[in-house]
């Protein structure tokens, strides 16, 4: 099986993903994608979508991404997402990672999560430690 699929299929048991209803899947160039919808519980007092939805579609995203280019596990170690757009429910969000540096110990990836209708919501740069093999 090869490392997207195992990923796309791992993806589906973490409890966080499914709780937030989101899908992982992947581009033919090899970054993740991550869907969802914006619901009720994701609101804000103002009405709108909290900013942690879009950081955790973007997180995700680029973990994913950088989990899928490296043999060793990774873990997010920092990341700037700057907030573009506001998100409202019922709004079908998409997050996409491309990366941008493989090295030995740091992956850096880029990250874009869009609104419905491709309306650009949030971007940022997501730094990934590779974990020792022991």
């Amino acid at each position: 099986m090869n490392r997207r699929r195992e990923l796309a299929r791992l993806s589906r048991t973490i409890p966080m993903l499914r709780s937030m209803g989101a899908r992982v899947s992947f581009r033919s160039d090899g970054g993740a994608r991550v869907t969802l919808r914006v619901r009720e519980d994701h609101l804000q007092s103002t009405g709108i979508a909290h900013g942690s939805v879009a950081a955790f579609a973007g997180e995700t995203s680029a973990w994913v991404t950088a989990q899928a280019a490296c043999e060793r596990p990774v873990l997010t170690s920092s990341y700037h997402l700057s907030l573009l757009k506001e998100l409202r429910v019922r709004e079908k969000i998409r997050a996409e990672a491309s990366v941008v540096k493989l090295g030995r110990r740091l992956v850096v990836v880029e990250c874009r999560v869009y609104g419905e209708r491709g309306a650009l919501a949030a971007a940022g740069t997501f730094t990934h430690l590779v974990m020792d093999g022991g």
